[in-house]
């Protein structure tokens, strides 16, 4: 079912905004990758780390620097927006 549902997050063209627990972050980044089709591997994401928090922190790019990156953070709340899909 959690791989279904992934796979279909990419047929929607529209912004999504997902969130999960801290623990499965780095799992959820992953899987997105794998189920990600060759069109939307430049799709554009914003992972926010303890919004409002005292060590909120931002990181922007394409999903597969976020990955890399998100792989040294210590496991925080999270919030994951993934850009809508290009239009080419």
């Amino acid at each position: 079912e959690r791989s279904q549902a992934i796979a279909q997050l990419w047929k929607n063209p529209h912004t999504q905004i997902l969130m999960e627990t801290p623990y499965r972050r780095q799992k959820l980044l992953e899987e997105l990758i794998a189920a990600c089709p060759p069109k939307d591997s430049n799709r554009r994401a914003l992972l926010a780390l303890e919004l409002n928090g005292p060590q909120e922190k931002l990181i922007r790019g394409q999903l597969t620097h976020i990955v890399n990156a998100s792989k040294e953070l210590e496991k925080q709340e999270f919030v994951l927006v993934l850009d809508q899909a290009s239009r080419t």
